[in-house]
């Protein structure tokens, strides 16, 4: 029986510890991708994570390209000297820099135990198919007769 390690996996939309710059007024923090669900907003500064009650999260009105169109507003202005300031969110599916909107992304996943993911039977056939498909003729230096010229 054969297997392979499974590479087109459902895109999460998850925006992993984005590091974005304070802003002068020291409270208000744009993030880049529009924000999909308030409660997956965690942030850290300096990499202590922030508490929920010390910034909203709130979003423009007018939706400029210039501007984001969400953006995080802190309670207090934050009084560290060059902070770090990195967010992680859910963003929408349009919006996403993983997939690009397609909902698919082409990469490895792990499963909690940290194996990777694999696939095997009629899924391993379909991988093989597409993986045949979307290679270039003559790209593969060690197996030219590989792929097609679609």
């Amino acid at each position: 029986m054969s297997i392979d390690i499974k590479i087109q996996n459902r895109c999460d939309h998850y925006i992993n510890w984005e590091r974005i710059k304070l802003e002068s007024d020291l409270k208000t923090i744009n993030v880049r991708h529009p924000v999909a669900a308030v409660s997956s907003v965690v942030l850290r500064i300096n990499n202590q994570v922030i508490p929920e009650d010390q910034y909203d999260v709130l979003s423009r009105p007018e939706f400029l390209i210039e501007t984001p169109p969400f953006y995080l507003y802190m309670k207090k202005k934050v009084r560290v000297y060059q902070p770090i300031v990195e967010v992680k969110y859910t963003t929408m599916s349009t919006y996403c820099p993983k997939c690009v909107g397609m909902k698919v992304i082409d990469d490895l996943i792990y499963k909690p135990n940290g194996d990777m993911q694999t696939i095997e039977k009629e899924f391993l056939l379909i991988q093989q198919v597409e993986k045949y498909i979307v290679t270039k003729v003559t790209s593969n230096i060690f197996h030219s007769w590989v792929g097609t010229s679609l």
